[in-house]
Formats: C-alpha cells, structure tokens, sequence
C-alpha cells in the first residue's frame, strides 16, 4: 500500500474531532448485521489509523492484518472507511452540533439535504410532501441569501404549481424568480467589486498615504452601482460589500469621522442579518472599527472595539493577536499605561501567539516604551535588548526604534553612548537612502539629534535653534507629521519640548497636544 494514500486518509481522521470519531464509531458499526462481536475491517483500519502516526508501522500492519487480499483489495476498504467518513460528517448530529459550524454552514448542509430528498419524493410521485420541502428550502434560502439554491427550487415550484394551479400561479412565481435573479446578480458584482478593491489597490485606506486619484475614482464607480443595488434589493449581502468600500472610500480619503459612521453601520448589519453574519467577519468589522477610531483619536471607542473583536477570535490565532495590539494602543494613547503594558505582556509570554522573530522584537518594543512613558528607563533599556531581530523590517520600524533607543539612552545621561547611536543612525540612513525612500520626518529627526550632540545635549539651545524643524514635526499637515500607530509611540517634538523645559516627557496624545510644541 502506498504511504501517500494512508497519509491522505490520516490526515482526514486526524482533522475530526472526539465527538466525530465517536460518531463515526457508531456509524461504521451500524453497517454490520454480524454478531456484537465483530469488528468491521474499516473499523480496525480506523483504529490503525487513531493509535499510530508513523506511516511505515500503519502500513506494516495493513499488510500483515490483509495480507492475503490484493492491493486492490485493501485499497477500495480505504476507500470506503473515507467514503464513510464523508458521510457520517453529513450526520445532523455533526452537523448542526452547537459551536462547530456557523449557521451559515448548517443551513447550506441543511438545503443540500431537503433538495436530495426532494429529488426521491419527486422520482416517487410524492407531490404533497414535494412542495412542503421546496417551501422549507425557499424560507431558508431567503433568510440566509443563498440566491442559487433559492432560484432553482423556486423553478422546480413553479413547475409543480404551474401544472396544478394554472396561469397565474406560474406568473406569479416568475415575478418572485425575477426579483431574486436580479438579487443574485447584485450580490455577485459586489462579491466582484470587492475582491477588484482587494487584488488590484489592497484596501489601504489607513496608510495615510496621499489619495490616488485613479482609485478614488474606481471607488465612486463602484459605490454608485452598489448604493443602488443595495436600494433596490436590500440585500444584506450587497450592503456588507457596499459599507465595507465605504469605509475604505472614505479612509483613503482620511473622513476619519464618515468611516467610523460605515463602520458603526457595518456592525449592525452583519449583527442583525443572518445571511452574513459570521463570528470570524464581525470581529474583523470591529478591528477595522477599533483602527479607524485610533485614527480619529477616539481612544476610548477604539479600546472597545478592539475588545469586541476579541471576542469573536480563538486565544492565539491572527486576529486575536491583532485585536491584542489595537487594545495595547488604544490603551497606550488613553493614557493606561498599565493595563497597555498587561496586554503587550499578555501577547509576549502567550505560548500560542506568533512567535516570529520580528513580531517577538516589535512586542518588546512597544513594551519599552511603555516603561519609558512611565519614567522607567532602565527597565526599557533592558526591554530594548530583545528587539535586535527588528533590524531586518524594512517598513520603518528599525528606524523608529533606533531613535526610541538614542532618546531612552540619553534619559539615563549615557551620553557618550548617544553619540554612538546618534552616529550610527546617520549612517544607516545614508545606507538606507541608497536602496529605499527614508520618511521626511525621520530625516528632521536625524538632522535635529546631530545638532543635539554638536551641542552637547543642551536641549533648551536646540529648541531655538532648530525651532523652525520642530515646528514641521508638529504641524498636521505635510509628509513630515507625526502618525497613529507608526514605530514614534513617544513622540519626539514633545520629548524634546520636554527636556528643554527640564520636565519628563507626558504621554498625551489629543490631537491639539501631539500637533504642538508649547
């Protein structure tokens, strides 16, 4: 026997979980009209197959246990224990046990099942029962717009209503068969238009990067046909698609405020309609909820979204360490130091959250600076020595924590060390510039740091002398200000404003303080 062929079949039963291997059990049993006794051979393959993982030893006891029958043989019984496997997943117990599929899932085996028998009672004559399982199909088919299922029992309806009720009956039914023709044609293009906006421009509408008047254009198109199919069909499914590109629209656009108000819309919908409503797309409506209102520097709102979304995501997959690192943020900018240090604890020493080695050196960054905001600039610079794999991220986080790590050092007066890291900034940026485009502000910075050491850490001096440089750094406006969740949690300007004052830096973070140098 091939191991290949045991290795599929492996690694269907190892995807089962205990309530399914014990129905499957059963299920295997209840093939066999022999004595108590007996156990079936797709039985004792199953068992081969739940007590051993090496393929070799599985294979070596298939061939001693059938020995005697081809491997043609054994190969349809392996045939059959997945057929059956098939099967037994297609059980309502399996089925519509509660927390293992969606609803959306249950509903559309569900369907599949009525339509199957359907087709028995038709191919018997049993018309009354016929019709009762078109009418459940179609009231399903509606609740959760499944527009293929719905249309084609719809037609098989109308042709036993045709035939039996006459005229209008028939008509009637095409009216309803039209309607729902032109649903699925809407819901489709949606479907469409979302996945042209996530191919072709990547829904980057928090980048804050300047609009691309090509792709505001593409959006507008595509909103004015959505808009009106969502009017015309109120379809849940249209509207989903219709929001979700409004967010986006109006984020590229930075109406900060306007997408907040599509996101808050988006919630509602997939929360109240079933034929959309999916734990997983909920709790991504909530992080994009969670990220916008960090944006519009809501940071309370951000907070409870992010923990909205959290619980709509198992402990440790992608999006609950997201939905981790937007609570730590909106937690960070509120000014809850402590319970963003909780959290970024929490995503550090969780076992079960991504461990690589750039997501590792980023956490316990934005753990140091979380001590530093809390004047704890020992603890930061230790936190800082678990941050070296940063070092290959090429989308400015190395950057950012080189300059965090010069300002943290010069909080512990280790200024001949500054001047060090003060040097190797330049010179990484010189590199730097060579292969990729270095951001204007970091530029500012770097030309205001190499001041600093000229003049001997004297910041009082620096603050008149670079005033002009400052004042970039803290204007809204332009390619050099300061951005939400960008690798500057400690905002530089105000540092410095800080030190010249003789004061410890104040992590606040209202627009009107960050956008200042007072």
């Amino acid at each position: 026997m091939r191991e290949e062929n045991i290795q599929h079949l492996k690694h269907i039963v190892d995807a089962l979980n205990k309530n399914e291997k014990e129905v499957l059990v059963e299920y295997l049993k209840a093939f066999d009209s022999r004595s108590s006794g007996y156990k079936p051979k797709t039985l004792i393959i199953l068992d081969l197959l739940l007590k051993n993982d090496d393929l070799s030893i599985i294979n070596k006891y298939l061939k001693k246990k059938f020995g005697a029958k081809s491997e043609d043989a054994l190969r349809m019984m392996m045939y059959r224990l997945k057929e059956k496997i098939g099967e037994s997943l297609v059980l309502d117990v399996n089925i519509m046990r509660e927390g293992v599929y969606s609803e959306l899932s249950q509903a559309r085996a569900n369907i599949a099942k009525k339509k199957i028998i359907a087709l028995i009672y038709t191919s018997r004559g049993i018309a009354h029962e016929t019709l009762e399982l078109y009418d459940k199909v179609i009231s399903l088919a509606k609740k959760f717009e499944f527009y293929n299922d719905l249309i084609e029992v719809l037609m098989y309806k109308q042709q036993h209503v045709g035939i039996r009720e006459g005229k209008k009956a028939y008509n009637k039914l095409t009216e309803e068969i039209n309607f729902y023709e032109k649903s699925r044609t809407a819901a489709n293009d949606a479907i469409k238009a979302y996945y042209e906006v996530s191919i072709n421009w990547g829904f980057k509408g928090l980048n804050r990067n300047v609009p691309d008047p090509g792709y505001i254009t593409f959006l507008e198109d595509k909103l004015s046909k959505l808009k009106k199919d969502f009017e015309e069909t109120s379809s849940a499914l249209v509207g989903y698609y219709y929001y979700t590109i409004s967010v986006e629209y109006n984020q590229v656009l930075h109406f900060g405020k306007k997408a907040s108000e599509y996101c808050n819309y988006l919630v509602d919908l997939v929360k109240n309609n079933p034929s959309i409503y999916l734990k997983l797309r909920l709790g991504n409506v909530y992080l994009n909820y969670s990220q916008n209102e960090l944006f519009n520097y809501e940071f309370n709102s951000a907070l409870q979204n992010a923990l909205e979304g959290k619980k709509c995501f198992n402990t440790g997959t992608y999006n609950y360490n997201n939905s981790l690192e937007l609570e730590f943020y909106a937690n960070f900018y509120s000014g809850n130091l402590k319970d963003a240090t909780t959290t970024i604890e929490t995503l550090i020493q969780n076992t079960k959250t991504d461990k690589s080695e750039f997501s590792t050196a980023k956490r316990h960054y934005l753990l140091a600076c979380t001590y530093f905001a809390q004047k704890q600039f020992i603890k930061a610079n230790r936190t800082l020595q678990f941050t070296s794999s940063a070092e290959k991220d090429k989308e400015g986080w190395n950057i950012g924590m080189r300059i965090f790590n010069i300002m943290n050092t010069v909080e512990n007066a280790q200024y001949d060390q500054a001047d060090l890291l003060i040097m190797n900034l330049r010179q990484f940026i010189k590199e730097a510039l060579k292969l990729k485009f270095v951001p204007e502000r970091d530029k500012i910075i770097l030309e205001i740091l190499l001041e600093l050491r000229k003049q001997g850490y004297d910041f009082e001096k620096i603050v008149k002398t670079k005033h002009q440089q400052l004042e970039q750094l803290a204007n809204v406006k332009g390619n050099h200000s300061w951005q939400i969740q960008s690798p500057e949690l400690i905002v530089f300007h105000r540092w410095v404003v800080a030190k010249a004052k003789e004061k410890f830096y104040e992590p606040v973070y209202r627009m009107e303080v960050v956008n200042s140098i007072d």
